[in-house]
Formats: structure tokens, sequence, C-alpha cells
């Protein structure tokens, strides 16, 4: 058989030529086969990148507009609370004033007879109308 082999030395370097023809023609059939797989997930990977700045740029414009928003309502809410102050100081100087009425109507009347104290009671209770 190893005779057989040698006398035939030229189809056994071919038989070996093929065969490594073969295999690097796989490697080569491999590689391109690896090279578009990761051009697959490099276009992958690109697409999810503009996905995501195109939703970066979306979650910005919305935070500017909530962020906008929150500075009106702080503003409008110092408005309201410096409008309700000023109700407060009011409504305490008319308080005053309305204890001052409520104790001038309260004191005891004064005058002689029925009719005078029902005349100083007239007169307070228009005064305090005023």
């Amino acid at each position: 058989m190893i005779g057989l082999l040698l006398s035939q030395w030229k189809l056994v370097v071919i038989g070996l030529l093929v065969a490594a023809i073969g295999v690097q023609t796989w490697r080569i059939d491999r590689l391109h086969h690896d090279l578009d797989h990761a051009r697959d997930r490099v276009n992958a990977a690109q697409a999810e990148t503009a996905r995501c700045q195109n939703n970066r740029r979306t979650l910005e414009t919305a935070l500017s507009a909530q962020n906008a928003a929150v500075a009106r309502l702080g503003q409008e809410s110092a408005r309201h609370l410096a409008e309700a102050q000023n109700a407060v100081r009011t409504a305490q100087s008319g308080r005053v004033a309305a204890e001052r009425r409520a104790a001038a109507l309260m004191r005891p009347a004064t005058g002689s007879t029925v009719c005078e104290r029902l005349q100083d009671v007239d007169r307070r209770v228009l005064e305090s109308l005023r």
C-alpha cells in the first residue's frame, strides 16, 4: 500500500492540496459569515443609538417644558401667596375697626330717660354703619 502511494505521489499531493484548499475555502466562508453577522450587529447598534438619541431629545424637550411649567407655577404661587398675605392684613385691620365698633355698640346706653338711652344707642348704630 505504501508502495502504491509512493508511486502515485502526484495524486497524493493533489489530494492534499485539494483538502487544504477546501479547508481554506471553508475558513473564508466562515469569516464572510462572521463579517456579515458583525455588520448586522453594528447596524442594529447604530439603529438603537439613533432611537436612544431621538428619545433623549424628546425627553429633553419634555423636561424643558415641565421646568418652564414649574417655574410658572412658582411665580403664580408667589403671587397668590402675596395676595393672600395682603388679604390677611386687610382682614386684620378691618377686624380691629370692627372690634372697636362692636365695643362702642356694647357700651351701656347713657341717658337718664329711656328715650335718651334709645337715642344714644341709635346714634352709635348709625356711627358704626358709616
